[in-house]
């Protein structure tokens, strides 16, 4: 049986027979060893000076030296972080000084001297000097690496491109040998071919000749031709569509037709209408217009035949227009001209009315009415027939008619 090397504590082998008793004894010398050195930690806590083979701390300013302050821990800690907070420790500065430290100013910025050498730091400055001289006033447009790839369509061989490109072109010599020969062909084929009469020359026809002419060896003048045209074809037949009708069931002193709707070129009213009472004239206003931009002129024929004019009118009137009431009814066509509307809109009227209501003694007269509305921005969309005095009677008729 073999023992530990310290305390001799026995340790059993393969072979051995082991006994209680030797487990007993080892025991009793670990709590032997173990007594002994709880007894010696006592008596030393207990000491009052356990540990004389140490300097004290008043010892520690043999260690401080000359106008040393720091003598323990605590002092040069904070000495280190007194330190740490000194803005410019061992003469550092953020200025582009010699032999100095550099230390980050307030704004975290710090200073060096212009570069000289190819391992030196680069300054703003320097990196803005290089890429002014890299951009040199180049166009807004042309001033980055994008937009010079972008205008060179980001070809990577855009010089072997545009060389080949070029290579594919005309030389100037070449055009002008071109053209020389063209210019050569032309001067013998005009001299050649003098005559329009020969195959590959024309020679255009006047317009009289295309209309009235004989001769077969020009060709069609396009104006003769129109014009010949013009007298073949007949004018396109117009048609003419109801667009409202009115028969009055009251008197009344004014007939509209209003929200007239676009698009008609021409427009056509037949009326059938006296006045109750006298004689009177029929007015006519386009576009609810009573302002001074009508002028026209009247042609009467009954027993004697008369004219007269006006200008600078509120209205176009249809002088003696409406027959009186029990006299037969004035009957009266007005045509209206609506097909530019940028020019002055044309009127024309006839009709016929009767002075009185008593057949022996009335006169029957034949009018005719010619004039303008002075409007030449808008269309017509309203058309109103006034009666100048009294009123329109019960039973008259107005049809209005348009054409697109």
């Amino acid at each position: 049986m073999q023992s530990t090397t310290n305390y001799g504590l026995k340790k059993p082998e393969l072979t051995d027979n082991v006994k209680i008793s030797d487990f007993n004894e080892n025991a009793d010398i670990v709590d032997t060893q173990l007594k002994a050195r709880a007894d010696a930690q006592t008596a030393h806590v207990a000491a009052a000076d356990p540990h004389t083979q140490y300097a004290l701390d008043t010892d520690l300013s043999n260690l401080a030296g000359a106008g040393r302050t720091t003598e323990t821990v605590k002092g040069i800690s904070d000495a280190v972080a007194a330190h740490q907070a000194d803005l410019a420790p061992h003469g550092s500065t953020s200025a582009a000084a010699a032999s100095k430290l550099i230390i980050r100013d307030v704004a975290g910025r710090a200073k060096v001297a212009a570069p000289s050498a190819s391992d030196d730091i680069a300054r703003k400055d320097t990196v803005d000097n290089a890429i002014a001289a890299l951009v040199n006033s180049s166009p807004t447009t042309l001033d980055t690496l994008k937009e010079l790839a972008d205008a060179l369509g980001d070809d990577p061989n855009y010089a072997t491109t545009t060389a080949t490109l070029i290579g594919t072109k005309e030389t100037p010599a070449g055009a002008q040998a071109k053209a020389d020969a063209v210019q050569t062909n032309l001067t013998a084929h005009s001299a050649l071919y003098s005559t329009e009469t020969v195959s590959g020359h024309v020679k255009l026809a006047t317009a009289t000749e295309t209309t009235t002419g004989t001769d077969n060896t020009r060709a069609v003048h396009p104006l003769g031709l129109k014009s010949a045209t013009n007298l073949l074809v007949p004018l396109t037949k117009l048609t003419w569509e109801k667009i409202a009708e009115q028969t009055l069931v009251s008197s009344v002193v004014q007939v509209d037709f209003t929200s007239i709707p676009s698009g008609y070129k021409d427009f056509k009213i037949i009326y059938d209408a006296n006045s109750i009472g006298g004689i009177a004239n029929l007015l006519v206003r386009l576009n609810n217009d009573s302002s001074t931009n009508y002028r026209y002129e009247e042609l009467v024929g009954g027993t004697t035949a008369g004219a007269a004019g006006t200008i600078n009118s509120t209205s176009l009137v249809l002088t003696s227009g409406l027959s009186p009431t029990g006299a037969a009814c004035s009957f009266g066509i007005i045509e209206i001209s609506n097909f530019n509307s940028l020019k002055a809109k044309r009127i024309i009227a006839k009709y016929y009315s009767e002075s009185n209501a008593t057949p022996s003694t009335s006169t029957l007269q034949i009018h005719i009415v010619g004039g303008v509305w002075n409007d030449m921005t808008n269309e017509i969309n309203q058309i109103s027939l006034i009666a100048s005095v009294n009123q329109l009677a019960i039973g008259n008729r107005f049809v209005l008619w348009g054409c697109k």
